[in-house]
């Protein structure tokens, strides 16, 4: 089948855990998905919530399961969680931020490559007193940041809690409460966070989805800069209709409501939620029920019955 004519193609922005894999496994008909989508002249890029490996990590497992994945097509919670550090909270301070990680080796190698001062959680805690303060009454560490860490301990969680009741300013890098391993549904990022909430007494500063500069990111990445300028300005802009109808042909993937979902509604675009992740066929059976914001325009089993339901 020859390419689909520009003004005609489809985009799609995926989310990866549950949808197009579990673990080592792609899920069923997502090579079918991928095979009809590049037939037909589509783009995609991934989007992704896990923090836990690089964007070159990705590509490099995507690639070995069978879908050729530059790294320039992924996109991770600790790539805005790195944007946000580097960039307008580094402007403010005037200098790299310094930070108590608590994540696993994608995080830290993606914030250490945007130019983050990394503290480890064993260092921030045995040289707590230590530590010099950039700057007088200042903390010494300028934030926590906290993403999915399968060695998560009493240890890191103390160290995390010593630190923003000091002052240092708390972020996750994604809200999901779980994630989907191979042998089940499990905790994710969001179950430390919420721990780390507790003690400390603050709320967490949010990357990733459902956020906004995840979109940004992605839809430029697609080639499709102007309509990410339109969703920065909240919609408002020239050539309402020529956006209207890219928007119409940029599809958000997801198995979560609360992030993959949300994150295409808030923005106007189409979502579809595929059964292979998270979310439940009970939990969508009244979506009447569901806040708007977590309800998909499409719930397809898998990618291979969105394949047939979209090219045929």
């Amino acid at each position: 089948m020859p390419e689909e004519r520009a003004d005609e193609r489809m985009y799609f922005i995926l989310d990866l855990d549950g949808v197009v894999y579990r673990e080592k496994q792609l899920v069923p008909g997502a090579a079918d998905f991928f095979a009809r989508a590049r037939e037909r002249g589509a783009r995609w890029v991934f989007v992704t919530n896990n923090s836990t490996r690089t964007p070159e990590s990705f590509a490099e497992k995507l690639t070995g399961l069978g879908i050729p994945t530059e790294p320039e097509q992924v996109l991770t919670s600790a790539i805005a969680t790195a944007r946000y550090l580097s960039g307008s909270l580094a402007r403010k301070l005037g200098r790299p931020v310094r930070a108590l990680v608590i994540g696993e080796a994608g995080l830290k190698q993606t914030l250490a490559a945007a130019g983050v001062q990394i503290f480890s959680a064993d260092v921030a805690w045995a040289e707590r007193h230590d530590l010099p303060s950039p700057e007088p009454g200042a903390p010494a560490l300028d934030v926590v940041v906290v993403g999915l860490d399968t060695q998560f301990d009493f240890s890191k969680l103390r160290t995390a809690c010593y630190w923003i009741r000091r002052g240092a300013l708390f972020i996750g890098t994604n809200p999901d409460k779980t994630f989907p391993y191979a042998e089940g549904i499990g905790p994710g990022c969001g179950a430390l966070l919420a721990a780390v909430e507790a003690c400390s007494g603050q709320m967490p500063l949010l990357m990733g989805k459902p956020g906004r500069p995840l979109l940004e990111a992605a839809l430029e990445r697609l080639g499709l800069g102007r309509l990410s300028e339109v969703i920065a300005a909240g919609g408002r802009g020239r050539g309402g209709e020529e956006q209207g109808e890219i928007r119409s042909r940029v599809m958000v993937i997801g198995d979560r409501l609360d992030t993959d979902i949300a994150f295409a509604r808030r923005h106007g675009l189409p979502a579809c939620l595929v059964l292979t992740g998270v979310t439940t066929p009970a939990e969508i059976a009244s979506p009447e029920k569901l806040p708007e914001e977590w309800r998909p325009d499409v719930v397809a089993a898998d990618l291979g019955e969105l394949a047939v339901r979209l090219f045929g």
